[in-house]
């Protein structure tokens, strides 16, 4: 199905593209800072990092 760029549902679907690409590579990120640090050394807040992964994978979920 396509719109027409100029359509609300064409803006709609490509802000949620565009969240789904940022949201990925936020996640990728997180994954390269956990995987080359030594956590207890890198002064990252696993607790926060769990929050923010748990949080948006229930907003992503209510996308699919």
């Amino acid at each position: 199905m396509s719109y027409d760029k100029n359509t609300v549902e064409f803006a709609f679907f490509k802000a949620i593209k565009m969240v789904s690409i940022a949201t990925k590579n936020y996640l990728n990120l997180i994954d390269q800072i956990t995987r080359t640090s030594v956590v207890r050394d890198s002064g990252v807040n696993l607790l926060a990092m769990n929050h923010l992964l748990e949080t948006g994978n229930k907003a992503a979920a209510k996308w699919h």
